[in-house]
């Protein structure tokens, strides 16, 4: 059971990622694919820009008690995962605009967000930032990236 905690707290982003760019590619949305690796990209350097200037250290670092998740070697602010955890459901709300999916993208996004904080890898702070750099980011890239 923790293995499977382990990487759903790790790496499920990262796999949906994939797998929503793939599936863009499958469809031939490439301007959804261009939009959303041009967002992913930006996200990262943005994200890692921040993490260098604010060292704040990881709550598990803090608390004594051990992470139960991967990729700690960093900066804990902000939160790279709930970036690119809303920047799919930003890209969710844009491209689908189906209720049931949009709720249930953010929805996602959320769980996942607030699973790092119970996973002791993130402050609430942390995935709050992460999430805002996330839709924001996205939200411009698909506006004003013209295709």
């Amino acid at each position: 059971m923790n293995n499977i905690w382990y990487f759903t707290n790790t790496y499920l982003v990262f796999v949906v990622w994939l797998f929503v760019l793939f599936y863009f590619i499958y469809i031939q949305k490439y301007k959804q694919a261009t939009k959303l690796t041009v967002s992913s990209v930006l996200i990262l350097v943005i994200i890692f820009f921040i993490k260098e200037f604010y060292l704040i250290p990881r709550p598990f670092r803090l608390s004594g008690f051990s992470p139960n998740s991967g990729l700690n070697m960093f900066s804990s602010f902000p939160s790279l995962h709930a970036a690119w955890a809303f920047m799919l459901a930003t890209t969710a709300v844009v491209v689908f605009k189906k209720v049931s999916f949009e709720a249930l993208a953010i929805l996602a996004a959320t769980f996942f967000s607030v699973f790092r904080v119970l996973a002791n890898s993130h402050s609430l702070l942390d995935i709050g930032f992460g999430a805002l750099i996330g839709v924001l980011i996205t939200a411009y890239i698909f506006e004003a990236l013209d295709l």
